[in-house]
C-alpha cells in the first residue's frame, strides 16, 4: 500500500507541469486586463508569475495529497482523467477569482463568507457578465490541461520517483510554513499593481485561513487600565484619538434668528471613484460638473470606507460607525445602539425620506435605515408601471430621480432629510439610454 501510495504522489508530481502552463494562460489573461487599466507589465509580469510558482510551492502539498485517493484507481488512464477533473475545477475557480476582481475592483478574500445566501445569489444575478477575454482563456487554460495530460500518458514523458516526489511535498510544507504569502517589488507602486501581483486563489485561500485563526478580538486583546481623564491613548484603539477638530460647518449652517433650519438632501452615487472621477483621477476625469462643485464644496481628497461593499457606505456616511467583523450592517439584529447624524437631525422634528430603486433587505439596509427613525422609505417594491427593472438590481437611475421628485412634490411641509441611493453604475451597468452615454464617453476621450 506504501508502494501504490508513492506512485500516487509521483504520479501527480509528474503532472504539474501541466497545470502550471494552464496557469500561465489565465496569467497572461490577467496581463492583458490589467495593461488595459495602466499596469505597466514590462516590469510586474514576472514578479506576477513569481507569485503564482511560489504560491505553486506553499501550496503544492495540497496537490500531492489531494492526488492520494488515486492511488486506489489502478488504470493510470483514469487516473489522469479523474486528476484532470479536479483540476479543471480548480482552474475554473481561479478564472471565476479573476472576474470577481475584475468587475469588484478588489481581490475576494474572507469577506465571502460575510454574505447570506440570498445575498450571494442576488449579487450573482445581479453583477455577473463573463468577460470575453475570460471567455477565451478559461476554455485555453482548460486546453492546455488536458493536452499536456494526455501528453504525460506517453512513454518519453518524463517519470518522476517516489523519493523526488516525497522532497516536493516536504519543501512545500516548510514552504508553506514559512515562506510568505506573496511578494511585490518597488516598482509596484500603486494597489492597482500590488493586486495585480496576486494570485487570487491563494489569497482567498490565505484570507480565509488568516479569519479561522484570528481569536476573538476582545478576547485577546489586552486590558487597558481606567485612565481619567483619558489621554487617547489605548493599545485597543490606535487610531483613536483626542476630540480637537474645528467647527469648519457649523457656521455655514448657522441661520439666521427665525429663520426656519436648512433641508438637507444627500444623493449617493453608485460607483463613482476617484479613477475616474475629481481632481487627480488615475483615467482622467469625466465628471467636470463634480469637479467643479468640489471647488466650492467640502471636498474630501481621502474618505476611510467603513464597510466592505456598497451597502455599507449608510452606516459611513451617516455614522461613522466601525467595520466590525465583517461590515457593521452583517450584525442585523445585533446592531448595538448608536446615534448617528439622520438620529440627531430626527431629534430636532426633521423628517427623514430615503430613496433607493433596489431592494432595502439586502445587507440590511432597511434594518439600519428603521432604527435610525427613517419616516419614508422607498425601494423597488414601490415602483410600478410605466417603471420597467432594469437589471436584477433593479430599477435604473433616471426613474428613481422622477419617482423621488414625485413623492417631493408631494410631501408635507416641514423640515426635512432627503436621501437618494443610486444604483446605475453598479455591475452590470445595464441602463436605458446607456448607448447616449457611450457616445459622450468617446467624445470626451477625444478631447
Amino acid at each position: 500500500m506504501v508502494e501504490r501510495l508513492g506512485r500516487a504522489l509521483a504520479f501527480a508530481f509528474e503532472a504539474l507541469p501541466a497545470l502550471v502552463l494552464a496557469w500561465l494562460c489565465l496569467r497572461i489573461a490577467e496581463a492583458i486586463h490589467a495593461s488595459g487599466a495602466g499596469v505597466a507589465q514590462s516590469s510586474l509580469f514576472g514578479a506576477g508569475l513569481g507569485n503564482d510558482l511560489l504560491s505553486l510551492l506553499r501550496f503544492g502539498f495540497v496537490f500531492l495529497l489531494g492526488a492520494l485517493p488515486l492511488a486506489l484507481v489502478p488504470s493510470r488512464r483514469w487516473r489522469t482523467v479523474l486528476l484532470g477533473a479536479i483540476w479543471s475545477v480548480l482552474l475554473l475557480a481561479h478564472a471565476a477569482l479573476l472576474q470577481y476582481h475584475w468587475i469588484s475592483g478588489v481581490p475576494l478574500g474572507a469577506d465571502l463568507f460575510a454574505y447570506s445566501g440570498d445575498e450571494v445569489k442576488s449579487t450573482v444575478a445581479g453583477g455577473f457578465q463573463l468577460s470575453p477575454l475570460l471567455g477565451v482563456a478559461a476554455p485555453a487554460a482548460l486546453a492546455v490541461l488536458w493536452l499536456f495530460l494526455a501528453l504525460t500518458l506517453r512513454g518519453w514523458w518524463p517519470r518522476a520517483s517516489a523519493r523526488t516526489a516525497a522532497i516536493f511535498l516536504a519543501a512545500s510544507l516548510a514552504g508553506f510554513a514559512l515562506l510568505p504569502q506573496r511578494f511585490a517589488p518597488p516598482v509596484a507602486r500603486s494597489d492597482a499593481d500590488a493586486e495585480y501581483l496576486l494570485n487570487k486563489t491563494a489569497f482567498f485561500i490565505d484570507s480565509n485561513l488568516a479569519q479561522l485563526r484570528t481569536p476573538d478580538a476582545d478576547a485577546a486583546a489586552p486590558r487597558a487600565k481606567a485612565q481619567t481623564p483619558w489621554s487617547g491613548s489605548d493599545p485597543r484603539h490606535p487610531f483613536a484619538h483626542l476630540e480637537r477638530t474645528p467647527d469648519t460647518l457649523g457656521p455655514l449652517f448657522a441661520a439666521r434668528p427665525g429663520a426656519a433650519p436648512p433641508n438637507l438632501v444627500f444623493v449617493i452615487v453608485e460607483g463613482l471613484g476617484r479613477s475616474f472621477s475629481g481632481p487627480g483621477a488615475r483615467l482622467g476625469s469625466f465628471t467636470p460638473f463634480l469637479d467643479e462643485l468640489a471647488g466650492k464644496s467640502l471636498y474630501f481628497e481621502n474618505f476611510l470606507s467603513g464597510q466592505g461593499r456598497t451597502f455599507g457606505v449608510l452606516t459611513t456616511v451617516f455614522g461613522s460607525l466601525p467595520f466590525g467583523e465583517n461590515g457593521l450592517a452583517a450584525l442585523g439584529d445585533k446592531l448595538p445602539r448608536h446615534e448617528s447624524l439622520l438620529t440627531v437631525l430626527k431629534s430636532q422634528d426633521y423628517r427623514l425620506r430615503f430613496y433607493s430603486g433596489s431592494n432595502l433587505e439586502f445587507d440590511n439596509e432597511g434594518l439600519f435605515l428603521r432604527r435610525q427613525g427613517v419616516d419614508s422609505l422607498v425601494s423597488e417594491k414601490d415602483f410600478g408601471p410605466p417603471y420597467k427593472r432594469s437589471n436584477d438590481w433593479g430599477y435604473a437611475d433616471r426613474d428613481l430621480v422622477e419617482v423621488a421628485l414625485a413623492r417631493e412634490a408631494q410631501a408635507p411641509a416641514g423640515r426635512f432629510v432627503s436621501i437618494v441611493q443610486t444604483t446605475s453604475m453598479h455591475s452590470p451597468f445595464t441602463f436605458p439610454g446607456k448607448e447616449d452615454y457611450l457616445r459622450r464617453v468617446d467624445a470626451r476621450l477625444a478631447e
